[in-house]
């Protein structure tokens, strides 16, 4: 597995993948702003990416009305 460099992305590239979310990941961060937390890791499907570790960042982003995040892309392919 690689992981790219951090790069900012539009939010609405980015989702959660339905077969790898837990019933426990619902919680949010308390924060102000979500850039105080590190980036999510994501791994590409398509244009857009799934989210591999990171679902309480995202519903924070997504909470707080942020159009884009912080991700480092997974490429878990190349070994």
């Amino acid at each position: 597995m690689s992981l790219s460099e951090i790069q900012t992305v539009n939010i609405d590239r980015i989702q959660v993948n339905p077969t790898k979310v837990e019933a426990s990941e619902t919680a949010t961060f308390d924060v102000e702003d979500v850039h105080q937390l590190p980036p999510i890791k994501v791994e590409p499907h398509g244009q857009n990416f799934y989210i591999v570790n990171g679902h309480h960042r995202y519903r924070t982003a997504l909470k707080q009305g942020k159009t884009t995040m912080r991700v480092v892309v997974v490429n878990p392919d190349d070994d």
